[in-house]
């Protein structure tokens, strides 16, 4: 009973936030959870079975095969089943088609390129099919990124730098910043190099061209949409940064965020004066 009532509340509180989002134009939210990777693998796994099955020519033994077949789903089904938690099962189903003007902006972020083959989305390096559980953890990050954004939503991230090393964590900051002209997106990350770049942008506005200078510094490929995306966010986008530090939220301005948040900065300068102590007692025998 405690469930039901929950759940009859929950569903009005939503109708009443969502019509809040849709008087300030925001068509709804999207909400992208840490672990959405596996999620993505999962979904085009299942995809990949099914368009299998559907396609083959019928045999006498359907009946028996779809038994199997569901027997086989629920055997692998994601483990948020058990558990319930409705945010992830919504993500799961919403992981459907993706929208081609943010499919343009994340194409730096891929070695390869994204295709429908009978069907099914596929990954292509060097004009191979890659199997999705043989794709990198990182490019899952991004087609999962891809396949959850809705443009005009609101759209909540969760630590985007997942799997991402510094190059892509420096490309998605930019993608990320593009989006918010048409898209309010609160992300939670503990990233130096995702923050830092929102932050520089969002001061320092950089155009196409001075845009273009790194990108080839980078050796990125097919830039062209981001960088004009970037340009066109700085006549809009306003961006807020809080600080959690201590238990405590702080909102900091964008000046305090250029100038180095503490955190990876300062450990690596401990480490680094630790090691030289180190090393000046290998070499000189300092006790």
């Amino acid at each position: 009973m405690l469930n039901i009532a929950e759940q009859l509340v929950i569903s009005q509180y939503c109708i009443g936030f969502n019509e809040s989002l849709s008087k300030n134009g925001i068509k709804g939210v999207i909400y992208i959870p840490y672990g959405r990777s596996f999620l993505v693998l999962q979904k085009f796994i299942l995809q990949e079975i099914l368009n299998s099955l559907t396609s083959a020519s019928p045999s006498p033994f359907s009946w028996l095969e779809d038994v199997i077949f569901r027997g086989f789903v629920m055997a692998i089904n994601p483990p948020f089943k058990i558990t319930r938690p409705n945010y992830l099962t919504e993500y799961f189903k919403g992981l459907t088609t993706y929208n081609e003007k943010v499919f343009n902006l994340i194409k730096p972020l891929l070695k390869g390129q994204i295709a429908n083959v009978g069907g099914n989305l596929v990954y292509i390096e060097e004009n191979k099919i890659i199997p999705w559980e043989y794709v990198s953890a990182s490019i899952l990050e991004i087609v999962s990124f891809l396949l959850s954004v809705k443009v005009g939503s609101l759209i909540l991230f969760e630590e985007p730098e997942t799997q991402l090393h510094e190059e892509l964590q420096l490309l998605m900051g930019m993608v990320l910043y593009a989006l918010s002209s048409i898209n309010r997106i609160v992300i939670s990350t503990h990233s130096q190099t995702i923050v830092s770049t929102i932050a520089h942008l969002s001061m320092l506005k950089p155009t196409k061209e001075e845009l273009k200078d790194l990108f080839e510094d980078l050796k990125v490929k097919d830039y062209e949409a981001l960088a004009e995306a970037v340009e066109k966010a700085n006549e809009k986008v306003k961006v807020k940064v809080y600080h959690f530090t201590e238990g405590e939220v702080k909102d900091v301005s964008i000046d305090y965020v250029v100038r180095g948040l503490p955190g990876t900065k300062d450990v690596l300068e401990k480490e680094f004066r630790w090691f030289s102590s180190l090393h000046s007692k290998r070499l000189f025998g300092q006790k």
